[in-house]
């Protein structure tokens, strides 16, 4: 047995003004680990996936420096966890073998308001888009 964790992003369910770049590679990394929990419970190796938010790290403070406004708008509803934080989390959910770890209450609820009500949440981004246009 073991245990594999990946890292997407909350950006890898949740496409995200001005990361038309990052957002794919993190979806796919989603789609990935689903399909790799899937062929190697077999053997007994679980698969997570950690969707951290924006974490408080130096490549955080330099994708600040060139980040639309837009995405600010967005991305600042969110909130930032500290890296200690986003490390307890991983552990407490591979501890408890989760397939998808979203630390942080905030990214919980943009998960499951994502899932649950997409309209909704493509309003509400896309009403902080308008400001800036």
């Amino acid at each position: 047995g073991g245990h594999i964790v990946n890292i997407s992003s909350i950006a890898g369910f949740l496409g995200v003004f001005g990361y038309s770049a990052y957002c794919p590679a993190k979806f796919a990394v989603f789609g990935f680990s689903q399909v790799l929990r899937s062929e190697l419970k077999r053997y007994n190796i679980h698969v997570s996936i950690l969707c951290p938010p924006d974490t408080d790290t130096p490549q955080l403070e330099m994708e600040n420096k060139i980040k639309p406004e837009e995405t600010k708008a967005i991305s600042g509803n969110a909130g930032v966890m500290s890296p200690d934080d986003v490390a307890e989390a991983m552990i407490n959910g591979m501890l408890k073998s989760k397939p998808v770890i979203v630390p942080g209450l905030n990214g919980k609820f943009v998960l499951y308001a994502s899932r649950l009500i997409p309209s909704v949440v493509e309003w509400v981004m896309d009403r902080e888009i308008k400001k800036f246009s």
